[in-house]
């Protein structure tokens, strides 16, 4: 092959998760829920060697690498447990056969050294840890290279590559978010979470708490808090190794709807907050769903989910009736993050038909078409807490539709509300008219970091 030259060498229907490539021209790669594959580099079709074993509860083996004969290769095998304790497994396959053997947990993809060392991530660290490729046992105790690794568990994927010669580049999580206080002046009134990663926030009906996903570096994962947001008091409502995100808090105020993937792929649950924190199954299937809001009468669900085809779609269906899901906005475009006006009657979402992110409004009981509402790129939507306006963010501006004069226009008039010093990742609005924002600082680049024939100082 030239170098510097691409070519295909297979088709993949499916996420690709970590690939290896030995003297003999073999490449194996992992396709995410499917297994591991072996593969010509000259080119030609594809075999699967390993599938998930269900009784080991095996949900996508992945990250293969070869060892030094070229024949066997280590690969990581993630899993879903029903008690929700989901070890990442190390297990060793070979070309010759089709046996596999385990090696033990770990917590991301490996890379060996000739030193004998293998390199993965552990608790967000990266790490040494004394392999012999003959007993095919790790032994001694991690040594630990650097920490604050950019890391996501459920998938063992980890931002670290290396030679086996030493040579390992590696980079940091951007921890570059924040949630804040804004007036509908723009004046900042104060921090709530000062830096993080988060995925979702939604405020209690009585304003007196938030829901808030927030990412543990040690697993790149998020798990539900609950932010007091008078006191500054926080606990936290999830648990576990798998993703729970985009909290929605229905409106009695009892439950909490979210997505999670504890199941493989993110379905969506609701959680009691009646001190018990027992999970119930709102809606699965063998495809993605993220919820997005309650009607407020707590009886319809709106989400986001690609059952059909591919497409990304606004579904909807009655809470505690999941054969009631239907499509609500099907369109080739990217549809999501719907939300229920507060009397119910108006549905804002945001669709990319035009080439970007927009804004667009639809009535929900009764038949009628779309109107857009942004028109400079917008990328979430939020309702007042009296109906009569809709608030959007588009970058680091928030602006608002007076939808009593504007509903029924064809172009409605956006007004430019407040800018932010940072662009906006999400935001909500509380029943007292003030905005609880998630900033994102686009300065803070993590950069990526070089270590040239690394060696272990001690063991």
């Amino acid at each position: 092959m030239v170098s510097g030259a691409q070519r295909d060498i297979t088709g993949v229907d499916g996420i690709v998760r970590g690939a290896a490539w030995n003297e003999d021209e073999v490449v194996l790669f992992g396709v995410e829920g499917e297994g591991i594959y072996r593969v010509s580099a000259l080119g030609g079709a594809a075999e699967r060697i390993i599938a998930p074993d269900p009784e080991r509860f095996e949900v996508a083996p992945s990250h293969p690498h070869f060892l030094s004969d070229g024949n066997r290769f280590l690969y990581v095998a993630t899993t879903r447990r029903p008690d929700g304790d989901s070890p990442n497994l190390l297990r060793v396959g070979a070309l010759d056969t089709s046996e596999t053997s385990a090696v033990g947990e770990i917590g991301s993809m490996v890379r060996l050294l000739d030193s004998g060392f293998l390199l993965h991530v552990l608790d967000g660290t990266l790490a040494a840890t004394r392999f012999d490729e003959d007993s095919l046992e790790l032994s001694g105790r991690p040594i630990p290279i650097a920490d604050g690794i950019n890391y996501f568990q459920p998938v063992a994927w980890a931002d670290f590559h290396s030679a086996r010669n030493g040579t390992i580049t590696y980079r940091r999580r951007e921890v570059n978010q924040s949630v804040v206080w804004f007036d509908a002046d723009g004046v900042e009134q104060g921090i709530v979470v000062p830096e993080g990663e988060f995925n979702g926030l939604d405020i209690s009906p009585d304003g007196e708490q938030a829901a808030i996903a927030v990412v543990d570096p040690r697993t790149g994962t998020s798990d539900l808090w609950l932010y007091g947001l008078a006191r500054g008091t926080s606990s936290r409502l999830t648990v576990d190794r798998a993703e729970e995100r985009s909290p929605v808090w229905s409106p009695d105020g009892n439950t909490i709807v979210f997505a999670s993937d504890r199941d493989r792929l993110p379905d969506m649950f609701r959680i009691d907050l009646d001190g018990t924190g027992e999970w119930s199954l709102v809606f699965g299937t063998d495809q993605l769903e993220f919820n997005s809001d309650l009607s407020p009468d707590g009886r319809q669900l709106l989400f986001t989910t690609n059952i059909d085809g591919g497409n990304w779609d606004l579904w909807v269906m009655e809470i505690d009736a999941p054969d009631t899901a239907r499509p609500f906005v099907a369109h080739p475009a990217f549809q999501s993050d719907g939300r229920f006006s507060p009397d119910g009657q108006l549905v804002a979402y945001v669709s990319d038909q035009t080439g970007r992110g927009e804004i667009w409004i639809k009535p929900f009981a009764e038949a009628g078409r779309s109107v857009q509402v942004s028109t400079e790129g917008a990328s979430e939507a939020r309702w007042a807490r009296d109906g009569r306006t809709l608030y959007y963010a588009s970058r680091d501006r928030v602006f608002s539709v007076d939808l009593e004069r504007e509903v029924a226009a064809t172009h409605p008039r956006p007004e430019l509300l407040f800018e932010t010093p940072h662009p906006i990742s999400d935001f909500t609005v509380a029943p007292d008219g003030r905005f609880l924002v998630v900033l994102r600082d686009d300065s803070i680049v993590e950069p990526v970091h070089v270590i040239v024939n690394w060696t272990p100082l001690e063991e």
